[in-house]
Order: C-alpha cells, then sequence, then structure tokens
C-alpha cells in the first residue's frame, strides 16, 4: 500500500472518516484466525510457538489452532517536493497518521516502509511522527524503491542500498531490517543480503526478472 500523494484540492478536503472508513476494511482481515478442529485434536502435539501442531484427521484436511498472521506494510512515499516543502511533509504524515492511528485502534501493527525522500524530509522537520507510530507499536521498515529497469552491477547495487539505507538510519530511530523496492534484473538478493537487509517484502513479478530465463516459470 502507498500514501502516494494526493493533489493540493483533495488533500485539503480529505475527510478522516473516509480514510478510517478504508483503513478498517484492511484491518479486518486481522481478525482471521485459523480453525479450532474437533476434541479430537486435543492430544495434538505443540508446535514451538505453544499452539498446536497442525493435525492430519485422515480425510486429508489438515487442523490447525494457530492464528493467521499477516504483515501490512505502508509504503511513505510519493510525496516528492516534501523534503523541501514543511506544508507537504506534514500533510503526508497526517495521512499516514490516520491509518497508523487505526491500526492502534484495532490492535494491528504496521510495518511503515520511508522512502528515501521522506526520511530526508522528516531529516529537516523531525521525527516526532515517526516517535509518534513507534510509540504505537508500529515498526519503521525501508522502501528502498531502487534496482531501476536496467541491470545494474552487484557492486551498484549494494552502493545504493547502502546509500538508501544511510539515509533512513540518519535519522537514529528504531528500525527492522525489512526492506521493499529493492527487485531488480541484476542481483537484487545478494546485494540485499550485502546491504545488511534481512528480509525482502513487497514481492511482486518483476522480482523474477534476475532469474536466468531458462528458471522462469511459462
Amino acid at each position: 500500500m502507498s500514501t502516494g500523494e494526493f493533489s493540493k484540492g483533495k488533500t485539503t478536503t480529505m475527510k478522516r472518516s473516509v480514510v478510517k472508513s478504508s483503513v478498517l476494511a484492511v484491518l479486518s482481515i486481522f481478525l482471521l484466525q485459523g480453525c479450532t478442529s474437533s476434541a479430537g485434536d486435543t492430544d495434538a502435539g505443540y508446535a514451538h510457538d505453544g499452539h498446536a501442531a497442525d493435525q492430519d484427521n485422515g480425510t486429508g484436511d489438515v487442523h490447525s489452532t494457530r492464528p493467521v498472521e499477516l504483515a501490512i506494510e505502508i509504503h511513505v512515499e510519493g510525496w516528492k517536493n516534501e523534503a523541501s516543502d514543511p506544508q507537504a511533509f506534514t500533510a503526508h504524515s497526517e495521512a499516514v497518521d490516520v491509518v497508523a492511528s487505526a491500526a492502534s485502534a484495532h490492535g494491528a501493527i504496521l510495518l511503515l516502509g520511508l522512502s528515501a525522500t521522506y526520511a530526508k524530509a522528516a531529516a529537516r522537520y523531525g521525527t516526532s511522527y515517526i516517535d509518534r507510530w513507534i510509540g504505537m507499536g508500529h515498526r519503521i521498515s525501508y522502501h528502498a524503491d531502487v534496482g531501476g529497469t536496467s541491470q545494474p552491477s552487484l557492486e551498484q547495487l549494494v552502493s545504493d542500498l547502502e546509500n538508501y539505507k544511510q539515509t533512513v538510519d540518519a535519522l537514529g530511530v528504531e528500525t527492522v531490517k525489512v526492506a521493499s523496492g529493492i527487485c531488480s534484473r541484476g542481483p537484487w538478493v545478494d546485494a540485499s543480503i550485502a546491504a545488511g537487509f534481512e528480509l525482502a517484502c513487497g514481492i511482486v513479478e518483476y522480482c523474477l526478472t534476475s532469474l536466468d530465463p531458462a528458471n522462469l516459470p511459462p
């Protein structure tokens, strides 16, 4: 999901209730729980996380008491002039804050992937919004938006990712080593590991372009 820029007119007339309604529709998926099977499963073993291990009841159906765990990352991006326009930065931050507040009110924890532009704006105008989101329990991740449409070398990708990561890390806020917007025709997996990331999210079909054509699905 992205918090891309609204036109100025739409930004000033945006109704928080409308945004909250949209957010709540997405957050409703957090209410999903794994189905608890019949009493016969009470003798089931337990997984390392304390939930009953998955059990086959002999019919091929697998039952579990484990909850369905989903992750949502919000891409904090799209407001291209916010690094030089404090009003744009504030408007963007307020839009994200609506989402973060609605999620927090319903017990959901989000990943908020900061773009380089937003990080530069926060470095200039302050991290009070980011601190507020962390205080709600959300996590700050990385939305790198590197890789482009060419086929960069490993060295170039590592350099681009490290430079971007330094921009976010310079804010001094707590982050998790999760990155999105890192896919490329180049060796993006190796580059991401070399740059210090531990998990990639926001995977799309374009990510497959780094594979040998012989290994691509038909």
